[in-house]
């Protein structure tokens, strides 16, 4: 007598190992993100560990912005990595959650993450306004302790 297998339920359909391999490469996306994310605050932080501190008058921003251009410009560049990687580790999390019964933590993540993106952008565009300003050489003391301050409000 000659026994047909029958098959093997445990194997799954195409359709099951398509979505186990997109869900997977959509994890993993997810975590390499929010590693650049996290490694684009450190450099951050280590390149603003020198800025002038909140309640600093004009005249020592205006003195560490003509020195440090760089850095401005190296914040700069770093932030569309930052960005990048927060976006696609919130994606992988929405993709995971936002079925189950996490679904409102997700959205609740999702809208705190715009919130910080829309903070990192606005602190960078401070930034590179004061640096764009004093690089123009003769500021206005006035116009750059306007723009400090808002700044520090933004970054608080």
């Amino acid at each position: 007598m000659d026994m047909i297998a029958a098959p093997d339920a445990s194997a799954g359909s195409a359709a099951d190992l398509n979505t186990s391999n997109a869900s997977s490469l959509v994890a993993r996306l997810g975590g390499i993100g929010g590693m650049l994310f996290v490694v684009s605050v450190i450099v951050q932080n280590a390149v603003r560990a020198g800025y002038p501190r909140a309640d600093a008058s004009a005249a020592k921003v205006v003195a560490y912005y003509a020195v440090h251009h760089s850095g401005a410009l190296a914040l700069a560049a770093m932030l569309p990595f930052g960005l990048l990687g927060l976006g696609a580790f919130v994606g992988a999390m929405m993709a995971r959650a936002a079925h189950g019964k996490g679904r409102g933590s997700a959205f609740a993540g999702l809208f705190g993450a715009a919130g910080i993106m829309g903070t990192f952008l606005m602190v960078s565009a401070t930034d590179f306004a004061i640096d764009a300003y004093v690089g123009r050489g003769d500021p206005d003391l006035s116009v750059v302790s306007g723009m400090w301050v808002l700044h520090n409000a933004v970054f608080g």
